[in-house]
């Protein structure tokens, strides 16, 4: 359920959903492929699409979740899950734009896996940990 309701479920939720979503289409592009008989490329554009938006967003989207929870208890736990789901939009767009660009093998990807990559650690530094 990928709509408005999932937006206020935040990043967790949207990350996990959108990496699924890049799994499953890269299984059914490469699929098609070699049903047609095609040959598949170890690693072309979707399979690193599929590692980095697919499996990518999986993992931090758990981790995005995860991580507040080891950080500690309630109420720092409201409050760190919180600030993980602070406007889920930039690493959605970032993430999914990495996927598109490496899968037309553009070199930008690199660029927007960075930035991406640079969100989730600010994420990180803002939690408040145990004493």
């Amino acid at each position: 359920r990928i709509g408005r309701k999932a937006m206020k479920a935040g990043l967790t939720y949207l990350h996990v959903g959108l990496g699924v979503a890049w799994l499953v289409a890269w299984a059914a592009v490469d699929g098609v492929r070699l049903i047609g008989g095609s040959d598949t490329t170890p690693w072309s554009g979707w399979v690193a699409a599929a590692a980095v938006a697919g499996v990518g967003q999986v993992l931090l989207g758990s981790l995005a979740y995860l991580i507040p929870v080891l950080a500690g208890r309630p109420p720092r736990l409201g409050r760190n899950l919180a600030r993980m789901k602070a406007r889920p939009w930039l690493p959605l767009l970032l993430a999914n734009l990495a996927g598109i660009l490496l899968v037309a093998e553009n070199g930008l990807a690199t660029f927007a896996v960075a930035a991406w990559v640079v969100d989730f650690a600010a994420r990180l530094a803002i939690l408040e940990w145990r004493d």
